[in-house]
């Protein structure tokens, strides 16, 4: 009933307007401008962006990048029709892609029905990001060329890739990043076997590094029955990703070196890191960021006792540089780990740090980093508008990107109807 109030005093207050623009929104870009969320762009439900009927119930968001090369976030939708590429220019939504099921991407036939899109990144460094899809048959990278796509590798299950054999039975793509810091992203793979790394070669792939299980990379021991790989990012600064691992163990960063991997950090559950007792039990890995803005990543992390950034790599360890406890304050937020979601990290504001994107039953927030704690930038009550976008606790965060080209990112919101 409480729900119910609080959507009868909006539409008292904002009258019928209000509930045209809740069912009439479907996709919106949200903005923060002057520390205040705005809308930059919104889009209406089972509306046309050009050849693209837009529908919240029946497109999935597969992906965020800039596949043109114009430094503007570019948003990959695909349904049972199709596939499609859309980007707002400013001013209008627009499409860079659309093509139906079972169009052939020279050697990738695509169909939406058993193909899956892991993620993006820019494979051949040409400063254009490409789209890496899997299938039963196989594995490809795909890339936007003119107003269709190319495959730029189109390989079959069961190619060999250097020492990897690829089998998406059993694969699993864990990450897209830069490993080896040469401006090319790679690919981070696991299966019963052990973990590799694979990297475009040519027309191809090719394994950086191929490792069995029971592997030790210097002091861990990789065990792909228990470890999880929880995300990857710079934490010592050096211009490579890094691995963050875990394990009923403890928890690790390793980092690429040679053709294999080697630890930066092992420490075992219970370590302190500074205010911060690791526990894997109960210990989630929320987002990797740089909140400090020192140009290194850090580590958001909760725990039924808290919140806490673990900040990169001092010496063979971790520390932390915020440890708050549950029921803390941040600004207008009040932090309870129990219905608080973090839904995303990016720089908002354009400042060189990056921030934290939080909802929970009463709305969402922006924190940022304040010295040992966080603070509120902007936080905004559920059934109330964003500029013309009606939030709701119903409204699903599918990304964060920049779309307007700008320094600061921007939230992508889709709305449940």
């Amino acid at each position: 009933m409480v729900a119910d109030n609080k959507r009868c005093y909006s539409w008292s207050l904002l009258g019928d307007w209000t509930v045209r623009l809740r069912y009439a929104n479907g996709l919106g870009i949200i903005t923060l401008a002057d520390s205040e969320l705005t809308d930059y762009a919104i889009h209406a439900n089972n509306a046309w962006i050009g050849g693209w009927n837009y529908s919240s119930n029946l497109n999935e968001i597969e992906g965020i990048g800039d596949f043109n090369g114009d430094s503007k976030a570019d948003i990959i939708f695909s349904s049972s029709w199709g596939i499609g590429i859309v980007h707002h220019d400013g001013t209008l939504w627009k499409t860079l892609l659309v093509e139906p099921k079972g169009t052939w991407f020279d050697g990738w036939r695509y169909n939406p029905d058993d193909n899956i899109i892991h993620g993006v990144g820019d494979f051949d460094g040409n400063g254009r990001d490409d789209t890496l899809i899997s299938s039963p048959w196989g594995i490809g990278i795909l890339t936007l060329q003119g107003s269709t796509l190319t495959a730029v590798v189109a390989e079959p299950k069961g190619t060999r890739f250097g020492g990897w054999l690829y089998n998406p039975d059993d694969n699993i793509i864990q990450a897209i990043a830069d490993f080896d810091g040469n401006g090319r992203d790679d690919i981070l793979i696991s299966s019963p076997w052990g973990v590799g790394i694979l990297t475009l070669q040519g027309s191809t792939l090719t394994s950086v590094v191929a490792e069995p299980k029971g592997t030790l990379f210097g002091v861990w021991r990789y065990n792909p029955d228990d470890n999880i790989i929880q995300s990857t990012g710079d934490f010592d600064g050096n211009g490579t990703d890094d691995i963050l691992v875990s394990s009923p163990w403890g928890i690790g960063i390793l980092t690429l070196q040679g053709s294999t991997l080697t630890s930066v950090v092992a420490e075992p559950k219970g370590t302190w890191f500074g205010g911060w007792r690791y526990n894997p039990d109960d210990n989630i890995i929320q987002r990797i960021g740089d909140f400090d803005g020192s140009g290194t990543d850090d580590i958001l992390i909760s725990s039924p006792w808290g919140i806490g950034i673990l900040t990169t790599v001092q010496g063979p360890t971790l520390s932390a540089v915020v440890a708050q406890p549950k029921g803390t304050w941040f600004g207008w937020w009040h932090y309870n780990p129990d219905d608080n979601l973090i839904e995303g990290v990016g720089d908002f504001d354009g400042n060189g740090r990056d921030d934290i994107l939080i909802s929970s039953p009463w709305g969402i927030g922006i924190l940022t980093q304040d010295g040992n704690s966080l603070i509120s930038i902007d936080v905004r009550a559920y059934y109330n508008l964003i500029g013309k976008w009606y939030l709701t606790e119903a409204d699903v965060v599918c990304g964060i990107g920049s779309f307007d080209g700008t320094n600061g990112a921007q939230i992508l919101l889709k709305k449940l109807h």
